[in-house]
């Protein structure tokens, strides 16, 4: 089988440019200055709309950041990336081939550089991101409607933040914890059991005419003796309440980060399933070019299209879990099943700091509050046998309350056992995340530099996009490795401060 050369791929590119230069020789291009009216709201932009051949084109980037997107360019492969919410589009300028969420539409006509901005067909709004576009004849207006009102926000001139209020809405960490709050059936039922502990506690009290010592015999020792040790387990119960409301908030706060960490995640594994597919599809089509000059077999452009299959399905994978992600969110936070977020808050990796593990890990295990409750268990046990009364009738002997005693000892030890170990194995998770991040950044750093590299050898004609494109894809994912260690190393520190938080 033939190799082509990079010389032989540059002259394949050259005649195709040729072809399309020529194929421009004619273009007419007239400035319309017709309004954007975006949402009911008239925009005006630095780079007027345009008629380029009888095709309106507008500013993409002022228009695609006014309906709540994120606009990237790349000028080293001229590719311009626009994400909004869970939606992807990417497209390069010279191209009539955009891919929405990974897969390829073809455009009346291809994005053009006018004055130094990138300007795009108008029908590719509503063709990328769902909008409706409606010329107003009457007006001779641009109307451009979302599907949402979506929440926008982006700096402006003088620097001030603009933001419109809907669906899409930026959200931080801490406003999602609040809404979780507010939406937590158990952390309601955690309250009124408060309520209900301090009702019960004041009618326990209520019943103790005076305070035994020691066992008791017979039946009135025994009511005397079940009176006191009502109250007492009234006591407990409602400082457990109490302490309950705490460790629910806590687990909700927990798993609110670990959910909104898993979108972004999610969104993160997408942005690589697209790119892969994108990059599979630049290559199946260079494959296909080289089986017409004979430079490639048809089992090399059969490989190529099954790749670019297995990436389509990809894609696709990451484009649900994503979904499934915003789903569980949303239950957890109240929201509705549809609704989405722009999550700003990114995970930041800070090193553990050095501490004293032994004293730490008492430290910690008597601060527990579900270590609090299991002694409280052990009291009320204890108090069971101390306050027993013989001669009673009743269903437990004297031996079986010792019983009691020792069992509630024997789980209250095995639980500090479980915790210490626990403490100790998230430290050294810890500790080993530290070193993988380092690793990383120096790996990363050196991919970053590699990607420069041959952005200038591009620049020169010495390598294809598609070298340029592998180097970029190699960088985000080795991004990608660095968030989730932030990611993981900040659900780890939760556990480790707070660990009945992440068993709740």
């Amino acid at each position: 089988m033939k190799k082509i050369s990079t010389s032989v791929l540059s002259l394949l590119l050259i005649s195709s440019m040729s072809n399309l230069a020529s194929a421009s020789s004619n273009v007419v291009i007239q400035n319309a200055n017709y309004p954007i009216v975006i949402n009911g709201q008239e925009r005006h932009y630095e780079q007027s709309p345009v008629t380029y051949n009888d095709f309106t084109l507008i500013p993409l980037r002022g228009v695609f950041e006014d309906i709540g997107a994120e606009v990237k360019y790349d000028a080293a492969t001229k590719k311009i990336t626009i994400n909004r919410n869970t939606e992807s589009v990417t497209i390069a300028v010279g191209s009539n081939t955009a891919f929405i969420s990974g897969k390829p539409v073809t455009l009346e006509i291809p994005p053009q550089i006018i004055n130094e901005r990138a300007l795009v067909p108008l029908r590719f709004v509503s063709e990328s991101l769902g909008s409706t576009v409606v010329w107003d004849s009457k007006s001779k207006t641009i109307q451009i409607n979302t599907s949402e009102k979506s929440m926008q926000t982006h700096q402006s001139s003088t620097g001030n933040i603009e933001s419109k209020n809907g669906t899409g809405t930026t959200l931080t960490y801490q406003e999602a914890v609040d809404k979780a709050y507010i939406a937590s059936l158990k952390l309601k039922e955690a309250k009124a059991e408060v309520n209900r502990a301090d009702d019960a506690q004041e009618n326990a009290s209520s019943n103790i005419y005076y305070t035994p010592v020691g066992n008791g015999n017979g039946d009135s020792d025994n009511q005397a003796r079940g009176a006191i040790k009502g109250s007492i387990s009234a006591q407990i119960a409602k400082d457990k309440a109490e302490k309950q409301v705490g460790m629910t908030k806590d687990s909700i706060a927990y798993q609110v980060k670990k959910a909104y960490f898993l979108i972004q995640q999610k969104q993160k594994n997408k942005e690589i399933a697209d790119l892969t597919a994108e990059e599979s599809l630049m290559k199946k089509n260079i494959t296909d070019l080289k089986v017409e000059q004979g430079l490639a077999s048809e089992f090399d452009q059969l490989q190529a299209k099954n790749t670019y299959i297995s990436a389509v399905e990809n894609q696709n994978v990451s484009e649900k879990e994503l979904k499934d992600a915003f789903l569980k969110f949303n239950q957890l936070i109240g929201a509705s099943q549809d609704s989405t977020y722009n999550l700003v808050d990114d995970p930041i990796f800070e090193p553990q700091e050095e501490v004293n593990l032994d004293y730490y890990v008492q430290k910690t295990i008597e601060d527990n509050p579900s270590i609090w409750m299991l002694g409280k268990q052990v009291e009320l046990a204890q108090i069971n046998l101390d306050l027993y009364s013989f001669n009673t009738g009743g269903a437990d002997s004297y031996k079986a309350k010792e019983i009691d005693v020792d069992k509630a000892q024997l789980t209250l030890a095995d639980s500090k056992k479980q915790l210490e170990e626990s403490l100790r194995s998230m430290y050294n998770s810890m500790k080993q995340l530290e070193n993988q991040y380092a690793s990383l950044q120096a790996n990363l750093a050196k991919a970053e530099g590699n990607l420069k590299l041959l952005q200038t050898k591009f620049d020169l004609g010495m390598v294809t996009a598609v070298d340029v494109f592998e180097s970029k894809l190699s960088v985000e994912q080795l991004k990608k490795q660095v968030f989730d260690i932030a990611v993981n190393m900040e659900l780890l520190k939760i556990g480790f401060e707070k660990p009945w938080a992440i068993t709740g």
